[in-house]
């Protein structure tokens, strides 16, 4: 074989052998399947907690933390006009608090909604959601004194916190000040880590790739 002829079946087997090995990056990179365990809330209007719109209102919420999806019902609310409901996680050992998202009912003060957010939720240990009531032109960071359903919620998967009951609140939430404001997650995205960890892998694979075939090609031409 002739030198230009080894050169050339040399680069087409690096190329074959890095495109095998990226190929592989890809797959060890790319995010998992969602398979979180949806954690349910039964919502309804609760005493130390509640103290805004009709006693007999009722919702259920379900809480998918890893995939960062919170799915809500509700019904019995009172309808809204200029302001609107907001969801919330709570723990009150903390006063540590996350926002799930804005919620509009209709006019007869039901509501069926799906909130994706754009990372999973943290795992805070919360014990208690609610409704608060907030303005209609921005996202409030912590909840208001106004609040409708509540409910307690259920350890998430792998939490070492014990099953909640009630949550004790001692008569009242803190004030609007006196939250915890528990940050977003980066997303997948946003995550410098995992890119350089990923451009790393990149350029390892790339290596691996090219000597895997410039000695493949090697060993062939030496037989």
């Amino acid at each position: 074989m002739t030198i230009a002829l080894l050169r050339s079946a040399i680069a087409v087997r690096a190329c074959v052998g890095a495109a095998a090995f990226l190929a592989l990056a890809v797959l060890l990179l790319a995010p998992a399947e969602a398979n979180g365990t949806a954690i349910k809330v039964v919502l309804a209007y609760t005493q130390g907690v509640s103290n805004f719109g009709p006693a007999t209102a009722t919702g259920a919420a379900e809480i998918l933390m890893k995939e960062g999806e919170i799915k809500v019902t509700a019904a019995g609310l009172q309808p809204l006009i200029t302001q609107t409901y907001q969801f919330w996680l709570m723990n009150t050992r903390t006063n540590e608090v996350y926002s799930g998202g804005r919620l509009s009912p209709d006019a007869r003060g039901a509501v069926s909604v799906t909130n994706v957010l754009p990372a999973e939720i943290p795992n805070k240990g919360y014990n208690l959601a609610f409704f608060s009531v907030e303005g209609p032109d921005i996202v409030a960071r912590t909840p208001s004194a106004q609040r409708s359903i509540a409910g307690p919620v259920a350890p998430a998967p792998g939490s070492e916190e014990r099953p909640a009951v009630l949550p004790n609140t001692g008569g009242e939430l803190p004030g609007r000040g006196s939250y915890v404001v528990v940050p977003p997650m980066p997303s997948e995205a946003e995550n410098p880590m995992r890119w350089a960890a990923g451009a790393l892998f990149t350029l390892l694979a790339a290596a691996g790739g090219y000597l895997v075939g410039r000695r493949t090609v090697l060993k062939e031409n030496t037989r």
